[in-house]
């Protein structure tokens, strides 16, 4: 009975959302399919939130449901999912538990008020709109579904942080990941373009091969045919960088950033001797590596994104503390007092007929423009605190599942923070570049830490 409030209080949520822009006729299909989906979820959730957490990580990226907004974007499946868990968190919190707590842990203040910083930044946006910028008609549901990220996101670390994994668990995780990323790349070769499941896997590609490599590096009970196969993913995975996204660097890049991450701490011999290696081949290929990455590079302008952060971090001097608001910076490339560089550099000629406003291509510069100043501190703050305690549990945990589990996440998520530096928003999607569809690829990197940083919790419980 003490469940009874919560599950039938997130199953009408789940229903409202169903509903928020579907058409009429559509309805029948909406309150079957949302409605009972979602009681099932919910009550999952309220026994097991571990199944429930497995289920999501099962389902984020290959399921392609999702909520129709209005606008271009709809919610899709993993953002829906995860809020109806986090709702379910909140509600047992208050009417089971009967007080609201967080499990201690460094990473609790900056992020709570990160999250707190963004909503001011709302608020402060409209104080400081300039009256020469016309927003969209739904500026507003834009700007909402932008702050539903910042929130998701750090709902999902914490969620995970609060509901420890068993090690089982884990393991079935990093096989639910590497099965998925195998498809995805069976299909994207054999079958189609970009793979079975909605929108490619994004970030998750990635982490499909880091988390393998984590295994393989430092797991000494893998048996033989597990190493076996293990190789043979990898070499089909170069094989598919080499033959099929080769110009695509974010999709490929950030995994062999994490593996020379791995081997570092693996290996100090085995890192210097590839190492050299690869700086031989660089040397001997120095033209057709010229021709195919750096001259790509040249000729898709990505040379300009440098030019696009100084605009952007420009365009927010008017607000530096917290910055313009969620979304609200892709307006501000329309103020008839400022002068792009990056549109002088590429030639304004170009764009005299159609809009100037690209996207920053760089999370922490979107971050910033949004938040501000006090805004990125907070998430700054957080990810430093997040890292150094997924360092100190890696480092003492011997060779095993566990370290390998660490490792891989560890520098799986250092070289996401690269890859959203240089190449795409792949820890936060911003709305108008990977868009709120990105989620449901975003959302695992952040899953995935927080079942690291738990580890810590799990240890602290088995002692007592």
């Amino acid at each position: 009975s003490a469940a009874a409030l919560p599950v039938s209080t997130v199953a009408g949520i789940l229903l409202l959302s169903g509903l928020f822009g579907y058409r009429v006729e559509r309805l029948p299909v909406i309150l079957v399919v949302g409605g009972v989906g979602g009681l099932i979820y919910a009550l999952i959730a309220m026994c097991n939130m571990t199944t429930a957490l497995t289920l999501l990580v099962a389902t984020s990226a290959t399921v392609g449901f999702s909520i129709g907004t209005g606008s271009v974007t709809p919610l899709p499946f993993g953002i829906v999912a995860l809020a109806l868990l986090v709702g379910v968190w909140f509600l047992r919190l208050v009417f089971i538990d009967h007080k609201i707590r967080l499990a201690p842990h460094a990473i609790n203040t900056p992020f709570l008020a990160f999250i707190i910083s963004s909503l001011v930044s709302w608020v402060v946006g409209y104080a400081v709109w300039d009256w020469r910028i016309t927003g969209q008609g739904n500026l507003f549901l834009v700007q909402t579904g932008q702050i539903a990220i910042f929130v998701m996101t750090i709902a999902a670390l914490l969620l995970v942080l609060n509901h420890p994994l068993k090690e089982e668990t884990l393991k079935l995780w990093v096989v639910i990941l590497i099965g998925i990323g195998v498809i995805n790349l069976v299909t994207w070769v054999f079958i189609r373009y970009r793979g079975i499941f909605p929108d490619g896997t994004g970030a998750l590609v990635i982490w499909s091969i880091v988390i393998l490599w984590g295994q393989l590096l430092f797991n000494p009970q893998l048996k033989q045919w597990m190493r076996i196969a293990g190789a043979g993913i990898s070499l089909f995975w170069a094989y598919w960088v080499y033959t099929q996204v080769f110009v695509w660097k974010g999709g490929w890049l950030p995994a062999l950033i994490a593996l020379v991450g791995m081997l570092w701490f693996r290996s100090r011999r085995v890192f210097l001797a590839l190492a050299g290696i690869a700086g031989v081949i660089v040397l001997l290929n120095w033209g057709w590596i010229n021709q195919n990455i750096i001259r790509v590079e040249f000729r898709s302008a990505s040379n300009l994104r440098p030019l696009y952060w100084l605009d952007v971090v420009r365009m927010t001097s008017r607000s530096v503390l917290f910055g313009l608001g969620p979304a609200n910076y892709k307006f501000y490339w329309s103020d008839p007092t400022f002068v792009p560089q990056s549109r002088l550099a590429y030639g304004w000629d170009v764009w005299n007929q159609w809009g100037f406003s690209p996207p920053s291509h760089n999370s922490f510069v979107d971050i910033y423009s949004q938040t501000g100043l006090i805004g990125i501190s907070l998430f700054l703050w957080g990810l430093v605190a997040a890292l150094w305690a997924g360092y100190k549990i890696a480092r003492r945990l011997p060779n095993g599942f566990m370290r390998g589990y660490a490792y891989s996440v560890l520098f799986g998520f250092l070289a996401l923070c690269f890859s959203s530096f240089f190449f795409a928003d792949w820890l936060v999607p911003y709305v108008y570049n990977l868009t709120i569809t990105g989620f449901r690829h975003t959302v695992y990197s952040w899953l995935l830490l927080g079942a690291l940083l738990a580890y810590k919790i799990t240890e602290k419980a088995a002692d007592t």
